[in-house]
């Protein structure tokens, strides 16, 4: 007989993970000693209504990407899985015929290539090439194949280590990080050796990565994990910058601005920031584990919420209004309440303290000020067209569109519309 482990949450009205067993009535003192025993749950009425308000994505088997890990001579069988990305989107939108919901409308879509002189051309009659200046410079595809970086079979390879504290946060890229754990039984030893001393002398590791055969090659880091809460141990994979990558910031001195503070505008802002910081509270599930507000992964995104909740109405009432953001959505991403209360008055300290300027007003002022520039010169100019002799007066349209005829012809000569188009 196949033995198969068995979870269940139990629902209640009050929260009894704070009470003592003298508070207790027979049924919740059977529950508590149910959930410290077992694995099981115990929420209360209003979050377990809060937990089936949200969509969750459809559970899928992640599919890894295989390879060996390949350093000092060493190879060692590795799969690497998706862990965290910031490219999911809802589901591409149809479209259909509004009598036939069933009936989907075919879109044709056509390519023409047009000059600067919009005159069409063939693809065969173009050329591919790059404009550096006013030169020309072709790069058709022998070109481009000759031109493309061969970086060989895919691959895994550790280049260096370095210090944990010498790779900053604005050195990492990509879409999202990437978990790495060994693949196979005989993996196991090495890698998770490797993993323990890379922990033990806080290193991490410089990798290149080959996705596919011939495919341009990224640098990344690797982080070790071991012995992490409900975290299997393994490797973090995060891509790192090249150099054409990085922008660079020129920013005015922090410590000048530091000693332009008096002591009481600095302690407004030190009040402010450690009111602001986000406590910790104790899980109602297990009293051991500690959860923070705002903790990395487990808020969900209120506009995609939004959206499904605007198509479940609308899947049900076709002819209703679409309606506003549910309050429990727009919560999640607000500041909580008890951190509110707590910075108040160090937000009025600091409206008191510092000077403040409405830079909304007086960009309003300085626009308003330019109209009222505008008018009056073309108030002048009206008068002076005014004082001039009739003849002039007369010729003056027609003079007018003759120089206006002759400006939008050189306009339409030596602008560059295919440029302009890209730009727009």
């Amino acid at each position: 007989m196949k033995l198969q482990t068995r979870y269940v949450s139990v629902i209640g009205e009050r929260d009894i993970s704070q009470n003592s067993l003298s508070a207790m009535n027979s049924s919740e003192k059977f529950v508590m000693k149910l959930c410290e025993k077992t694995d099981n749950q115990y929420f209360t009425l209003d979050d377990a209504v809060q937990q089936t308000s949200f969509y969750r994505q459809r559970p899928t088997k992640p599919i890894g990407w295989g390879t060996t890990l390949d350093f000092a001579g060493f190879k060692i069988p590795i799969a690497k899985y998706l862990k965290v990305t910031n490219s999911w989107k809802l589901p591409t939108w149809k479209k259909l015929v509004k009598s036939d919901y069933n009936k989907e409308v075919k879109v044709n879509r056509v390519h023409q290539y047009t000059d600067r002189y919009r005159e069409s051309h063939t693809f065969e009659n173009i050329i591919s090439g790059y404009m550096y200046g006013g030169v020309f410079v072709p790069y058709t595809d022998t070109t481009k194949t000759e031109a493309e970086y061969k970086s060989g079979e895919k691959s895994f390879i550790i280049r260096n280590f370095a210090k944990r504290n010498e790779v900053y946060l604005d050195l990492w890229t990509g879409n999202g990080s990437y978990v790495v754990v060994p693949s196979g039984q005989e993996a196991i030893r090495p890698f998770y050796s490797l993993v323990q001393a890379m922990v033990d002398e806080d290193m991490v590791a410089i990798v290149r990565k080959v996705h596919y055969s011939n495919l341009a090659p990224r640098m990344g880091i690797l982080f070790p994990y071991i012995n992490v809460l409900d975290q299997p141990g393994c490797l973090v994979f995060v891509e790192m910058i090249f150099t054409e990558d990085r922008c660079l910031l020129h920013r005015m001195p922090m410590n000048s601005l530091v000693k332009q503070l008096s002591k009481e505008q600095d302690e407004a802002i030190d009040g402010f920031i450690d009111s602001m910081t986000l406590p910790e509270s104790r899980c109602a599930s297990d009293s051991d584990e500690i959860e923070k507000t705002f903790d990395a992964g487990t808020v969900h995104n209120p506009g995609i919420q939004h959206v499904w909740n605007v198509l479940s109405r609308r899947a049900l009432n076709p002819d209703s209004e679409i309606p506003p953001m549910e309050s429990y959505l727009s919560k999640l991403v607000m500041t909580p309440a008890p951190l509110k209360e707590k910075s108040l008055p160090y937000l009025k300290k600091i409206e008191k303290l510092f000077q403040w300027k409405d830079t909304y007003e007086t960009k309003n002022k300085l626009n308003d000020k330019k109209e009222t520039d505008v008018k009056e010169t073309k108030e002048k100019l009206q008068d002076d067209s005014k004082a001039g002799s009739k003849n002039i007066a007369e010729d003056a349209p027609e003079v007018q569109e003759t120089m206006d005829a002759e400006l939008s012809q050189q306009f339409i000569d030596d602008v560059d519309l295919d440029n302009l188009a890209m730009n727009m």
